[in-house]
């Protein structure tokens, strides 16, 4: 008879922006064999790469990387959707690590607490699910009659009713029926959880020196870019991001005020993340790679 697998060993690394989770993570990847699953609810996206800090492919050093430019900025996705596909990536490692002479280990890495939490505490969350006789109907629909639809769904809506896709896709979201409780369950986990200390005056010295040396010039192509092809208004704190630089482009704001609109931004971020964490369970603050390599070594050969 077939022995049960072990549960699969998986290390959540926590921090709020600019505490250096990237590079802390690719560290300990490099350590343990490990691959990293990003929990950040704005690098998802594709095409957002100057506004949120994405990692670069020489920063992963060879490093595998998922959940990072997995979808469009007006496609659908939320918490539920980031669970199922996280879950089927720990599934398809556990298999691999059944005859593997060397595991993978994986780190969940992240500053968006609720989709850490989504994988750690196996929250029961429905995914909604596309209604093809929905669609196939607005289909048929002249763009005036669709844009109707949606303002009485949503009064206050931002989507550009000139934009019959966006107008679809918008009454969609809204009409969308869920399914029950999604039946993919998760596979069996063992869950390190470390969380990055940071005194906050640092924190916030960090984040400074992190928008003193953004690229304006890539933002605003980035900004121009994206604001002309998508609605952002599905993730409030990007379309916020996006609003602040498009109001220096339309000369409302010069350069110092959009860097100290931004840094702001950044540091109100950082606290409700610190907030978040404060109320983490089991969480081991640590202060170095070195710290965190020592307490995943432990955890390892439990």
């Amino acid at each position: 008879m077939r022995q049960p697998s072990s549960p699969l060993p998986l290390i959540a690394l926590m921090g709020p922006t600019a505490s250096g989770k990237s590079a802390m993570a690719v560290d300990l990847a490099k350590k343990f064999n490990g691959v990293i699953i990003s929990a950040d609810s704005r690098q998802v996206y594709r095409g957002m790469t100057v506004a949120t800090a994405k990692i670069s492919k020489v920063q992963m050093q060879g490093v595998r990387h998922y959940m990072i430019d997995v979808v469009s900025p007006d496609d659908e996705f939320n918490v539920a959707l980031f669970q199922q596909k996280v879950y089927a990536i720990l599934r398809r490692i556990a298999k691999h690590n059944e005859t593997a002479k060397k595991p993978v280990i994986p780190f969940l890495v992240g500053g968006t607490g609720l989709y850490v939490r989504a994988i750690t505490d196996d929250y029961r969350l429905s995914v909604a699910r596309p209604d093809q006789k929905l669609r196939d109907a607005l289909e048929t629909m002249p763009l005036a009659k669709l844009a109707q639809r949606l303002l009485r769904l949503d009064r206050d809506t931002r989507v550009d009713l000139r934009n019959r896709r966006r107008v679809i896709r918008a009454i969609e979201k809204h009409e969308a029926s869920e399914s029950p409780a999604s039946s993919t369950a998760r596979p069996p986990i063992r869950t390190l959880k470390l969380g990055i200390e940071v005194p906050l005056p640092i924190l916030e010295q960090r984040i400074a020196q992190r928008i003193a040396g953004l690229s304006i010039p890539k933002l605003v192509r980035e900004t121009k870019s994206l604001t002309r092809r998508y609605d952002l208004s599905s993730n409030p704190m990007t379309a916020l991001y996006y609003r602040l630089v498009q109001d220096y482009i339309d000369g409302k704001v010069s350069l110092d005020q959009l860097q100290e609109r931004l840094a702001r931004m950044d540091r109100q971020y950082a606290k409700r993340q610190l907030t978040w964490l404060k109320k983490e369970p089991n969480l081991h603050w640590i202060t170095s790679s070195r710290e965190a390599a020592n307490l995943i070594r432990n955890f390892l050969v439990q």
